[in-house]
Formats: structure tokens, C-alpha cells, sequence
């Protein structure tokens, strides 16, 4: 009966996602760059460089990973890839989470994650970090099956699929350090780094640039000029304040049980999890160094952070049975917020997909200045100029 419910919430929450893939894309990074390097891709058969578009310089796994869906069916391809992989994060979260938990909890935190407002805009944006947190997730998961080869090539894979992943193999490498050890761990560095290397070498080659500069480059000029001890400060105090952040922040919004079930994780992390705790140290404090703060860049280590707050408060020995019961309403009050919300984002399309309202009609309702240009670029004028492109 509780599996049947479970079944349930998900296919509610996979039928809501769905109704994104028939509409037009307004992400601004997806009709920046990701959509004219998908598209450039369908139509030369490979990757190339695009002078216009630096981002063209980095590995673009996810990209070609998409492009035959998007020269199939167009943006809904494209859209429709992303949302494959997207199904593939709860089922993946499961996996993780019955090494800690049982089945009841573990299947809450896989439906928690997938409510994830990240998660829930994502299944229908040609981005490609959730094409990114699926190979990540398998990657803890293979680490805790102690398949170490399987871990470097799929580390890889997340190297190749976004460069700010690189950000955050240094918190993979402790994790499989802890568990699987030095010499396993060397080996999964040399097959990640192998994978990865030939990209940069290409980028390189194709335009005199480091390509992997480019990932460090807003950062550094937040920093040049910058009151140090005042952003250390600022960052410690973002790092400490994770649980409100991930609770409440408009961008980092997941749900409100890290609030409540946080503290219970920290008086049990480190003498039951030494390993996690290390893991979710270095992840999250990699995260708060990326501007804007998004959960999108560290769903991974977020997922992790949810599974052992779970395991904290079922194992909780005095009054846990109650502490449970607050943690299953809060959880599901989260999820029907997520719901809720993901209900009006279908409501506001439905001018559009009853035909009362043109595509362009519809794109200029999420004009807000900053996603001016990408909807220009990409809706009123033809996407980056190809023919310069450098094959």
C-alpha cells in the first residue's frame, strides 16, 4: 500500500514535469549556449569550436548527448533528453539511499529529491547538469559497491558533461579515499583525468585558450579588488547557514526537513559517517564558493547531505518516533509546495498549449532584462553565426 502511494506521487510529479517538454525554451544559459551548441552539433555531425560562444571550448558531452533527439524533434528533443535523465536522479537516489536506509525512508528521500524545485525546471530545460548529477550519483553509488573502475570512467563522464565538476573531484577523491582506499583511488584519478585531459587538449588546439580558465574566470573577478577576510567571512557564515539556505533561499529552495533534521546529523556525522562527513564538508564548501549559489551545481553532495539528516532522525534514540512522524509532514508539506508550484508554472502555459497564444507570445512574458539578449539571439535572430565555426 505505502509503495502503491509512493508509485503514485512520482507518476503525479512525472506527468507535471512532462508538460515542459511542449513548451519553448526561456532558459538563459539553455538559449545562451547550450541550444546553438546542440544545434551547431546536429548540423556538422561533431563538436566544433564557435568564436562567439566560449563555452564551446569546454567538454560538451551533455550537449552531444542531446543533439540527435534535437535533430529529431527540435527543442522538444532536446527537452525530452533532459527529462530521460531526469528520471533517472530518483531511481539513482533510491539506490544510494537503501545503503543507509530502509525501504520507507529511502523511497521519501528519492521522491523529496525528485520534488526538488532544481530538479523540477531542469526535467524540461535543455541544460545539462541533471545529465551531470546522474553520472555523479552513480559514481557514490559505485563507490559504496566498491566498483573502482566503473568510478573513474563515470568521474570522467562528469568532467566531460560540465568543467565546474572539476570544482568538485576533489571531494569525490576523499570520499573514495575513505572507502576504497590509496591505490584504488590513484587509479580512478589516472581513468577520470584520462577521459578528461584530451577535451582541454582540443580546446586548446582549435583556439590558443585554456579552455578550463573559463571556469574560474567569474570567480576571479569577484575576487580581484575584493575585501578578503570580509568574503571568507561572508562564505563561512553561507557554509554554517547551508540548512536555512537549502530550506527557504528563492534559488537554492529543496525542502524544509534540512531545517529540522540538520542538527540531528551533526551530533551523529562524523562517529557514523566519517566518510560522508568529509564528503559533504568539502562538497558543500566547494559549492558555497560558486556564484550564484544554485543547487543545480551540487545536487550530488546535496542528495548525500539529505540521506544521512534522514538516517540521523530514524535513528534518533529518545522520542524518534515522534521526531519521524514531524520529519514525514514536513517532508510531504515540502513536496506539496513543490507541487503546487509546479501546478501554477503549468497553469500560466496553458494559453499556449490550447493555441490562445503564439510562441512568441508566450516568450515575451519571461522577458526580465536579463534574458533579453538569449531570447533574442535565439527566438528573433538567427542563433550565433555557425560558418566561423573552426572544425
Amino acid at each position: 500500500m505505502i509503495t502503491r502511494f509512493f508509485f503514485l506521487c512520482f507518476f503525479i510529479l512525472i506527468a507535471i514535469y512532462s508538460v515542459g517538454i511542449f513548451l519553448p525554451e526561456t532558459g538563459f544559459d539553455a538559449l545562451w549556449y547550450h541550444l546553438p551548441i546542440i544545434k551547431n552539433i546536429a548540423i556538422i555531425g561533431h563538436p566544433t569550436y564557435i568564436p562567439d560562444l566560449y563555452q564551446s571550448l569546454q567538454p560538451m558531452l551533455g550537449e552531444i548527448l542531446l543533439a540527435p533527439l534535437y535533430k529529431v524533434a527540435g527543442v522538444a528533443g532536446a527537452k525530452l533528453g533532459t527529462f530521460l535523465f531526469s528520471l533517472c536522479i530518483p531511481l539513482l537516489v533510491y539506490q544510494i539511499a537503501k545503503k543507509y536506509l530502509n525501504k520507507f525512508p529511502s523511497l521519501l528521500v528519492a521522491l523529496v529529491v525528485f520534488s526538488f524545485h532544481t530538479v523540477a525546471w531542469q526535467s524540461a530545460s535543455v541544460y545539462v547538469d541533471s545529465i551531470r548529477t546522474v553520472f555523479e550519483l552513480y559514481v557514490l553509488l559505485c563507490i559504496l559497491e566498491k566498483k573502482y573502475i566503473r568510478v573513474g570512467v563515470f568521474l570522467g563522464l562528469a568532467l566531460l558533461t560540465k568543467s565546474v565538476a572539476l570544482l568538485f573531484f576533489p571531494s569525490f577523491i576523499v570520499f573514495s579515499y575513505f572507502k576504497l582506499r590509496l591505490k584504488k583511488t590513484a587509479v580512478i584519478c589516472g581513468i577520470a583525468l584520462l577521459l578528461f585531459l584530451p577535451s582541454q587538449i582540443w580546446g586548446y588546439t582549435v583556439s590558443g585558450q585554456v579552455p578550463l580558465l573559463a571556469i574560474f574566470s567569474q570567480t576571479s573577478k569577484d575576487l580581484i579588488g575584493a575585501n578578503y577576510i570580509g568574503w571568507f567571512l561572508r562564505q563561512s557564515l553561507q557554509f554554517v547557514l547551508t540548512p536555512i539556505l537549502l530550506s527557504f533561499h528563492r534559488e537554492s529552495y529543496t525542502t524544509p526537513v534540512f531545517v529540522i533534521a540538520v542538527p540531528f546529523l551533526i551530533a551523529a556525522a562524523y562517529k557514523n559517517f566519517k566518510a560522508e562527513t568529509w564528503y559533504i564538508t568539502a562538497s558543500l564548501w566547494t559549492w558555497q564558493l560558486i556564484l550564484p549559489v544554485s543547487v543545480r551545481y551540487d545536487e550530488a553532495g546535496i542528495v548525500v547531505l539529505l540521506i544521512l539528516s534522514t538516517w540521523a532522525v530514524w535513528n534518533f534514540p529518545q522520542g524518534g518516533k515522534v521526531f519521524r512522524c514531524l520529519f514525514v509532514v514536513v517532508a510531504f508539506l515540502g513536496i506539496s509546495a513543490n507541487i503546487v508550484l509546479r501546478l501554477g508554472v503549468v497553469y500560466r502555459a496553458m494559453s499556449y498549449l490550447t493555441g490562445k497564444e503564439t510562441e512568441m507570445q508566450y516568450v515575451d512574458r519571461f522577458r526580465d532584462g536579463v534574458n533579453t539578449g538569449p531570447i533574442d539571439q535565439w527566438y528573433k535572430e538567427k542563433p550565433p553565426q555557425l560558418p566561423g565555426a573552426v572544425l
